[in-house]
């Protein structure tokens, strides 16, 4: 995502801070960067009692859940060992500790009932691997597909209250709408999010319900202006948390 959006927290090689709570992420497969932020602001969060963070690497959209959600216990997985030990850092250096849980594990063969699955998804699935393993691991969609994380997502959800939020790049628009029709899932809410105005679309939020014939929702947000400036829309969905909105 643009430069000029992703330096509206504070942040460091280390961590960075918001509003209400501190992420170190020097250990993690993947650094914070502005799509998870936009996923744990965006996602819908009432109602939600039980939550699942798939690929939670240092846990960050799960924070912002806690935040958010002040009812909900939150599970975080990842595959990565070092990342769920950062994690599980930050998550005890949280306000929300009592409601955190992180654990090493394989989503495919994860079981719950939760209200609510967010996930950050890999999905460099036909890019050249990068020679860092860890790094590979987390931005590589071989064990966590759009098809894997739809279909294992719908039985998790709590009947037809559940729901499923998922961050994607712009193309993944025709694998996730397949995705959905595969496993009779309804796409309730699409946001369509431009990094800069005039800009093409860069990233997708989806929110899929077990309901195929859910009423979709379009959205659209551009994140700044042509002087590079957050736009009001962005100032106003993640006000709660970057430090200088």
């Amino acid at each position: 995502m643009s430069k000029n959006i992703s330096h509206r927290f504070s942040s460091s090689t280390d961590g960075f801070r918001m509003k209400r709570f501190a992420v170190e992420h020097s250990q993690s497969t993947m650094k914070v960067g502005t799509d998870a932020v936009l996923l744990g602001a965006w996602c819908r969060v009432d109602g939600a009692r039980r939550v699942l963070d798939v690929g939670t690497g240092c846990g960050v959209v799960a924070l912002m859940v806690a935040q958010r959600a002040e009812m909900a216990l939150v599970d975080a997985i990842d595959l990565d060992a070092a990342s769920v030990a950062e994690a599980r850092r930050n998550f005890d250096a949280s306000p929300w500790s009592h409601r955190l849980r992180a654990a090493q594990a394989d989503f495919n063969l994860w079981e719950g009932d939760y209200d609510l699955v967010v996930s950050n998804p890999p999905f460099f699935a036909s890019s050249l691997l990068p020679h860092d393993a860890l790094r590979a691991a987390a931005r590589h969609a071989r064990s966590l597909t759009y098809e894997r994380l739809t279909a294992r997502s719908r039985p998790l959800r709590a009947a037809t209250e559940g729901r499923l939020a998922v961050v994607t790049p712009a193309e993944a628009r025709a694998a996730m709408i397949e995705s959905a029709a595969m496993h009779a899932m309804g796409i309730e809410r699409l946001c369509e999010v431009v990094p800069v105005e005039g800009k093409g679309i860069k990233r997708l939020l989806w929110e899929l319900t077990p309901v195929p014939s859910a009423p979709m929702r379009r959205e659209c947000i551009t994140l700044a202006d042509a002087g590079g400036q957050p736009t009001e829309d962005y100032r106003t969905l993640c006000h709660d948390f970057y430090l200088k909105f």
